[in-house]
């Protein structure tokens, strides 16, 4: 069982990095930054060698291709909101909730460019990085997310009437309208961040989740596999980041 004390459910501390990991993330850094600037069809491994400080050759050491590269930065950045996350749902499971899960991941998104630019396809920024990605790792994501979606409606969390295929649909649909509606809303007219992030909530709230108050008990009983769950999902993305092993 997955003990909820336990303050990390990912965790690779710099000062624990050989040489080698230490390298890709010097790497993993230049690479983000310059995606971030330029855009993915800008930017080449020449770029990035250059800005990381090390030869062309040493970026094929660690990725076969520059798009294994900018996937890898990609899963990195989702990887470190999940850490970022870790304490306050591992301390405060109510916080497991789809609707409060939904909040932190806007509020995420928010602060980190390239998570945005999944969700809107921003092509400029992602090029082929839009339509790119393992079939077998996607397919692993949402079935976990499924197992999440059937564990709260076992506990009555969540309403028996819907799938989770559903909820993913509807999860992504409304979050994406969320953040191209920034581009046709006038900026008087909208919400701070923050206030963003409630009406999300509130929307998946009233329409998934079970009007009566959820038992804390409920949730309690659930939360480690819940996190078991989660953490599964890390554990997939920090293989495609720095390899089966967790380390480069």
């Amino acid at each position: 069982m997955v003990k909820l004390r336990k303050r990390n459910l990912i965790s690779n501390p710099t000062s624990k990095l050989n040489k080698r990991a230490l390298r890709a993330q010097r790497i993993l850094d230049a690479a983000a930054e310059l995606l971030k600037r330029w855009g993915y069809s800008r930017v080449t491994v020449d770029d990035i060698a250059r800005q990381a400080g090390v030869g062309k050759g040493t970026v094929y050491l660690h990725w076969p291709n520059r798009e294994a590269l900018f996937m890898a930065v990609i899963q990195r950045e989702l990887l470190q909101f999940i850490d970022e996350v870790a304490p306050t749902l591992l301390d405060n499971p109510e916080e497991l909730l789809l609707h409060r899960l939904v909040r932190h991941f806007w509020l995420a998104a928010n602060r980190r460019p390239l998570i945005r630019a999944v969700f809107v396809q921003d092509f400029e920024t992602l090029g082929r990085l839009t339509t790119a990605g393992d079939p077998t790792f996607i397919a692993r994501q949402y079935e976990a997310f499924e197992a999440y979606v059937e564990l709260l409606k076992q506990s009555r969390l969540l309403r028996a009437d819907i799938t989770g295929r559903e909820v993913m649909y509807v999860y992504r649909a409304t979050i994406t309208g969320f953040f191209l509606a920034e581009n046709l809303i006038p900026a008087d007219y909208q919400p701070d961040a923050e206030r963003k992030a409630d009406l999300l909530a509130a929307t998946f709230q009233r329409t998934f989740e079970i009007p009566d108050p959820p038992p804390r008990a409920a949730i309690k009983a659930i939360a480690p596999e819940i996190v078991k769950i989660i953490h599964k999902i890390a554990e997939a993305k920090q293989a495609m980041v720095y390899g089966e092993s967790g380390e480069q």
